[in-house]
């Protein structure tokens, strides 16, 4: 590969890095917990086979933190075949 081949790939990997996270994270259905963090309730989409609860979410400019699952956020995930929860998540609802 060329150096102007090499500098369009390695744009374009920045940017699928700086889109993907964005993307991803504008998929949680959430509701704001008393203390300003947030409280996943679902997702929005085709339930993907892995999925990745971030430690914090961008609202309104601000990230803030992921701190519980509710209750059937995902239960009908039935493909899911992974998932991780972020290290800020402390309560997770039932099913």
């Amino acid at each position: 590969m060329n150096s102007r081949g090499s500098l369009l790939h390695f744009w374009l990997i920045i940017i699928t890095l700086l889109i993907l996270p964005s993307l991803a994270k504008a998929q949680f259905n959430y509701t704001t917990n008393v203390d300003g963090s947030l409280n996943i309730t679902g997702y929005t989409g085709t339930p993907p086979n892995v999925l990745i609860i971030p430690d914090t979410i961008l609202v309104g400019g601000a990230n803030l933190p992921v701190t519980s699952i509710a209750d059937w956020a995902f239960a009908y995930f039935y493909s899911m075949t992974s998932l991780t929860i972020g290290a800020n998540v402390k309560v997770i609802g039932n099913n």
